[in-house]
């Protein structure tokens, strides 16, 4: 475990470049896949809820799991598809006041 923060450049994928890429259909609905183009790195054991982010502060992602093949991809939980979910738990859990 590194104890500086490192960061990737990923390229967000379609569903269906993901399932064409990984050759199975375990990409369900609620996920987002991203692939790494340049061979700088990739989501490794212990980043497990990383967040996938864009434009440097927007979090759309939270990382589920990677595939170590050649081409890096990183398959994450869709935060805008479980919005309505996650803010119903937060609110459920008074952590907004």
């Amino acid at each position: 475990m590194s104890e500086l923060l490192k960061y990737v450049t990923q390229k967000v994928m379609s569903r269906n470049e993901c399932i064409r890429a990984l050759r199975f259909d375990a990409v369900g609905v609620g996920t987002i896949c991203a692939i790494t183009e340049l061979n700088e790195g990739r989501v490794a054991h212990g980043d497990s809820g990383s967040a996938l982010v864009v434009r440097g502060y927007i979090q759309i992602g939270i990382v589920s799991y990677g595939i170590f093949t050649a081409k890096h991809i990183a398959v994450y939980t869709d935060v805008c598809y479980f919005y309505d979910w996650i803010e119903a738990v937060v609110k459920e859990l008074n952590c907004i006041t």
